[in-house]
């Protein structure tokens, strides 16, 4: 909002609608706002924004921005996977999971559903109940979590996952060896 991109964010969801992907040369966002953190570990690095052209517009920066943090979410993903963590569901709650364009596009990377859940808060509902049993109380009645969520599945085949996030991953290389704090 401070760059002043958005008027409110019931925006965010029209302009990445908008944007015109493969009419217009892509445009990526590295969100890295207070440096880069898991899996890569760079607390100097700044956001960048690659690929701006005459063509591009508020539409492409406002999609950009939202797929960074897609692109972002699947890189956590896959180094949790590839550790020892083994992931059977992905479910999304909180602010962010209610830019259906946002959810659309982590199912589309990560080649499965997203379940997007009907509890905006279980996000803090599910710290609060890890804080509390690690603080030795288990009664977990007070703890209610919803089972109810809707399932956003891919619109995309393999082969165009294959090429967005090769994409990625070339924006994340320069970036890698350039994007710190002067």
């Amino acid at each position: 909002k401070k760059v002043g991109l958005l008027r409110s964010e019931k925006e965010i969801e029209l302009l990445c609608r908008a944007s015109r992907r493969g009419e217009r040369p892509p445009v990526f966002f590295l969100p890295a706002l207070i440096g880069l953190a898991a899996p890569h570990w760079m607390p100097t690095a700044r956001s960048v924004l690659f690929g701006l052209s005459r063509e591009s517009g508020r539409e492409d920066i406002v999609r950009a921005a939202v797929e960074g943090i897609a692109f972002r979410m699947n890189e956590i993903d896959a180094a949790m996977r590839a550790g020892t963590v083994r992931i059977n569901r992905r479910i999304v709650s909180g602010g962010l999971s209610q830019i259906p364009y946002l959810v659309q596009f982590q199912s589309d990377l990560f080649g499965q559903p997203v379940f997007r859940s009907s509890d905006m808060e279980s996000t803090v509902r599910g710290a609060a109940f890890l804080a509390s049993e690690e603080a030795g109380e288990t009664d977990s009645d007070h703890f209610c979590f919803s089972d109810r969520s809707d399932a956003i599945r891919p619109q995309i085949g393999s082969r165009e996952r294959r090429r967005l996030l090769d994409q990625w991953g070339r924006v994340m290389e320069w970036a890698k060896r350039g994007c710190h704090q002067p």
